[in-house]
């Protein structure tokens, strides 16, 4: 099955200092439409479209937590600027300064949600 991916709405980033590690919870809402598929399953069927919505999901909460744990644990880099998230938190730079974000990241962990709503073309529904 190949599919179209694009994100439905903003991404809801939640960021905090749990024992002193970074606890970073994002929901991610994406719109997947069915482009081609290789076997004539009927896309018309609801549980055929909650089940190719729940692997999706799945599938993408996994490589997404993947890829945050790499810039965390390997790059040691918050190239994705989750800091931002927590900043507004500290009432001073010298109190932000004082939680050294930029090398605290590397302790972070990760909660990833993913949503997506499956949008199927009438070339897939059948008659």
């Amino acid at each position: 099955m190949n599919v179209q991916i694009q994100q439905e709405k903003d991404t809801i980033n939640d960021v905090k200092l749990i024992n002193g590690s970074p606890y970073i919870k994002s929901k991610v809402y994406l719109e997947v439409r069915i482009t081609s598929s290789e076997n004539d399953t009927d896309y018309s069927n609801v549980d055929n479209l909650k089940e190719v919505e729940n692997y999706t999901n799945q599938y993408l909460e996994a490589k997404i937590s993947d890829y945050l744990y790499k810039t965390a644990k390997d790059l040691g880099s918050d190239i994705n600027g989750f800091g931002q998230y927590l900043m507004p938190s500290y009432l001073t730079i010298e109190d932000w300064e004082n939680i050294n974000w930029l090398d605290n990241y590397k302790n972070a962990f990760f909660s990833v949600e993913v949503n997506t709503n499956v949008d199927v073309s009438s070339l897939f529904v059948k008659h």
